[in-house]
């Protein structure tokens, strides 16, 4: 998320957390995410892989896909 958003994006996040999902959201220092879009597996084993990464430019977060891949996802 580049900012605060009238969006779509936290309907699709919590579909991914759902159906099982792993997910990866980028977000830029000044966002806080959803509580449980931060980190949602060590709330319940049941939840899936949320990670969470902080980015300056979006430049960022495509190098950061580029260089780690599915490896994103671990």
């Amino acid at each position: 998320m580049p900012k605060d958003l009238v969006s779509s994006s936290y309907v699709e996040a919590g579909y991914a957390l759902a159906l099982g999902i792993p997910s990866v959201n980028y977000h830029q220092s000044d966002i806080r995410l959803p509580f449980m879009l931060r980190q949602a597996a060590q709330y319940s084993p049941d939840f899936p892989r949320c990670k969470e990464y902080e980015y300056q430019r979006i430049d960022d977060i495509v190098r950061d896909i580029e260089e780690s891949g599915t490896s994103l996802f671990d």
